[in-house]
Order: C-alpha cells, then structure tokens, then sequence
C-alpha cells in the first residue's frame, strides 16, 4: 500500500505596489516628516534657550559676589564690542581710556564662576560684520569660540562709582545679553528675541521691543 503524500499549497504571487501606493506611502511620509521635525526643532531651541537662561542666572550669582567684594560697583569689565571700539563710550568722562585696561566679562568673573561653560551660550552661533554694520565685528564660528564670551554687558554701569546703589530700577536695566538676537529669534528685526539678565540678577527672554526698552533705562550716576 503506497502513502500518497500530498503536495504543497500552490502559492499566490505577491501583488507588487502599485505606483499610486507608493506615492500615497511616500506623501504620508513626507507629511508626518513635515509635522515631527519642526517640532524637534521647536523642542531643542526651547531646551538651548533654557540652558542659556540658567547661564545668565549663573552669571548673575558669579556678578553678585564679585560686587560683595567690590563695595557693590559692578565688574570694571568689558565685551567684544567695547574691546574693538572703546570710543564709544567717549560720552563718559575718562571712561574710554580706563576700560581699554578693563578685562572681558569672563575674565573679571573667573574667581566667582563655577565654569566657563556659563559664559558660553548653546544657541551661539556667532555673527558677521554684516550684523554691526554700524560698528563691525565678526565673531565666527561663534562668539564663544572668538572671544569666550557669548553675552554683551552693558558696560557703563563699570562707570558708577557708586555701583547698584545708582541705579534706580535695578529690574528694567539689561546687564548682560546675547550678543546676537538672532540666536532665539530670527533675522527680522522685530522677530529678534534676547536673553537677558537684569541688574536686579533676574533673567528672562524678551522680544525686540522690550530689550530696546531695557536699553532706553538710565543707569544713574
């Protein structure tokens, strides 16, 4: 007696795609892609512009304790742009010979900072003369890399002889700042936004105008 063993299945061909799925696969794709790397990229310069707040927060405490020692003034310090062109403080009796000896910000605050990290922002991407062309200063790759320093400072509080207690709004006057709007913003003057730490030692993230305002504050004498 023979066992007739029976035979497999035949099996079906597989369909190919048809050149209308695969562009129906490739759009969706492209959709989800449109729809989730934006918001990486949201997600990050969220993340980069919180690191640089905790900078300036940082800066501040480090600001803090060199005036302790200073009787209150505020670092006899320099950034960049007054390095490059301290003549423009010649409105200041003096004050454009002395801070040619002054030290940049990061060099004055070494003994108080935790780190030179702090003094870098990670949404620092430098700038061109293009950007100052009032005053031209380049400053690539980054302006942490050229100089150390990612933040301006306001340097005329240097000049108060009588530091912080000169100051009648110690909130609304910008002390330290990105260097470049840009970094949190966009090259749109009125889409610019900064990070900002206040000479009260406050620090928040503040769109053109309010930097602008910061800026129209006097100091004292």
């Amino acid at each position: 007696m023979s066992l007739s063993i029976p035979s497999a299945a035949p099996r079906r061909p597989r369909r190919a795609f048809t050149l209308v799925e695969i562009l129906v696969v490739l759009g969706i794709l492209t959709l989800l892609a449109a729809i989730i790397f934006p918001a990486f990229a949201t997600v990050r310069g969220r993340a980069r512009q919180a690191s640089c707040l905790s900078n300036l927060k940082q800066i501040g405490l480090a600001v803090g304790m060199y005036m302790q020692d200073a009787d209150g003034r505020y670092p006899r310090a320099v950034d960049p742009l007054d390095r490059a062109y301290p003549q423009i403080w010649g409105s200041v009796p003096n004050f454009a010979v002395d801070i040619s000896k002054f030290p940049l910000v990061n060099v004055a605050l070494q003994p108080y900072a935790r780190s030179n990290q702090i003094f870098s922002c990670p949404a620092d991407t430098g700038f061109t003369e293009a950007d100052f062309a009032y005053l031209p200063l380049d400053a690539t790759p980054t302006s942490s890399e050229k100089f150390g320093l990612s933040y301006f400072y306001r340097t005329e509080l240097a000049a108060l002889d009588k530091g912080e207690l000169a100051v009648q709004n110690l909130a609304g006057v910008n002390l330290l700042f990105d260097a470049s709007g840009y970094w949190h913003g966009t090259w749109v003057p009125k889409a610019k936004r900064y990070n900002c730490l206040y000479a009260d030692f406050h620090a928040k993230n503040v769109d053109f105008e309010t930097m602008e305002d910061a800026w129209r504050v006097p100091v004292g004498g």
